[in-house]
C-alpha cells in the first residue's frame, strides 16, 4: 500500500483514549449523543456490528489489481460501468462484502462492494479517503436505508463518492451538501484508523427515524 497523505482536518478525530475513558465516553454518548450526527467522536468502533466486515482490514489491499486508474475521475468512470446487485439476488442472500479484486472480475455488487473498491483505488492513488457505513435517505429520513460510500479529499475539498450513482458525473457530492441526505455511523480511513460519528450513538439511542445497521 503506498504511503497516504496526512488526514485532512475534516477527517480527523482526537488521539485515541485510554480504554476506561473510551468506555466512559461511549456510555455518555449512548445516553446523550451530540446534536450533530456528523460530529466525529473519539471512541472505538465495534466492527462486529457489521458481521460482513473483514476481521483484518489490510486484506482489502491484498493482491494485485488489474484495473489501472490515475485520477478520481477515472475511478468514477470505471464504477459507472459496473452494475448494482443486492446480496438478496446473489448466493444465499446473506450480507457479504466482496473483496475488491472479486468485484473487479464481476463488476456486479451492492453498495459496500462499490465503496470498498473505490476506497482501495483512491488510497492506492495517495488520496485521503475513507470507507463509510451509515444511512442514506434519498428523499427524507423516513425512507433511510443502510448504505456504504466513500469520503475523499482531493487536497482542496472533501467529497462524498456515491459509487452506485449513475451517470458518473452524479457520483461526487461536496461533503457540505451530503449532510442533507447521508448520516455516517462509522468509517475507516486510508491509514486504517477507525472513526465513529455521533450518528452511531443516535442509532443506539433508538431515535425514531434511525435504526441499527443490519
Amino acid at each position: 500500500m503506498p504511503e497516504a497523505s496526512a488526514v485532512p482536518a475534516a477527517f480527523a478525530t482526537d488521539r485515541p483514549l485510554p480504554t476506561w475513558r473510551a468506555r466512559l465516553r461511549r456510555w455518555r454518548f449512548t445516553l446523550a449523543p451530540p446534536s450533530d450526527p456528523w460530529a466525529r467522536v473519539c471512541t472505538p468502533v465495534n466492527w462486529r456490528k457489521w458481521p460482513a466486515a473483514p476481521a483484518d482490514w489490510r486484506t482489502i489491499f491484498s493482491g494485485p489489481s488489474a484495473v489501472r486508474v490515475a485520477s478520481l475521475a477515472e475511478v468514477c468512470a470505471w464504477l459507472a460501468g459496473c452494475r448494482y446487485c443486492p446480496d438478496e439476488m446473489r448466493g444465499d442472500g446473506r450480507d457479504r462484502w466482496m473483496h475488491p479484486l472479486e468485484f473487479e472480475a464481476s463488476r456486479l455488487g451492492d453498495c459496500e462492494d462499490h465503496a470498498l473498491w473505490a476506497w482501495r483505488k483512491l488510497t492506492e492513488l495517495g488520496f485521503a479517503a475513507e470507507f463509510v457505513l451509515g444511512l442514506a435517505a434519498p428523499a427524507d429520513y423516513r425512507s433511510a436505508v443502510n448504505h456504504a460510500w466513500v469520503h475523499v479529499h482531493d487536497g482542496t475539498q472533501g467529497w462524498l463518492l456515491e459509487g452506485c450513482a449513475r451517470p458518473c458525473d452524479a457520483m461526487l457530492l461536496p461533503l457540505t451538501q451530503a449532510r442533507v441526505h447521508y448520516l455516517p455511523a462509522a468509517a475507516i480511513d486510508h491509514q486504517l484508523q477507525s472513526h465513529a460519528f455521533a450518528n452511531l450513538y443516535h442509532l443506539r439511542a433508538g431515535h425514531a427515524l434511525l435504526r441499527l445497521p443490519s
